[in-house]
């Protein structure tokens, strides 16, 4: 028997609105519905991020297995940048890296430890699990987090 993994991509304000006691959004004419958002964890900035000014998001996948528990979470790609003002006016849109997979000692952690803290955070927010023809289902994620200067 196989199992079937969802794919869906959920902005993590969005799972916020669901996680206030909202009914989860039907995603498809099946009655397959997104997991629902349960308990969340800030990153944790790092000083030197901190200290950079370092702002945006990132952007990491997972899987949300059936008991709420998540699997497989890394980062899909950091859109930071350094920012004096923690609220520019336009907003400041910072282009998108995605990770090195193969660092060599020359490369330098550009996201400042900021994808690290996005991916310990994400692995401790837990969900209630998407459903599918009424059974719990795995289903494949791309979280956003967002890093905002306090």
């Amino acid at each position: 028997m196989s199992r079937s993994v969802l794919a869906v991509s959920v902005a993590v304000l969005g799972l916020a609105v669901v996680a206030r006691g909202q009914r989860p959004e039907i995603i498809d004419e099946t009655g397959t519905s997104a997991p629902k958002l349960v308990k969340r964890f800030d990153p944790v900035y790092t000083s030197v991020a901190l200290n950079a000014k370092l702002t945006g998001a990132v952007h990491v996948s997972a899987v949300i297995l059936t008991d709420g528990s998540l699997d497989n979470v890394h980062v899909v790609k950091s859109c930071l940048g350094h920012d004096a003002d923690p609220l520019p006016h336009p907003p400041v849109l910072f282009p998108c890296v995605a990770p090195t997979t193969n660092p060599t000692s020359s490369d330098v952690d550009a996201s400042l430890g900021l994808n690290d803290a996005a991916v310990d955070a994400v692995k401790k927010w837990t969900f209630q699990a998407g459903r599918e023809n009424g059974k719990s289902v795995r289903v494949q994620v791309e979280l956003v987090v967002p890093f905002r200067l306090p």
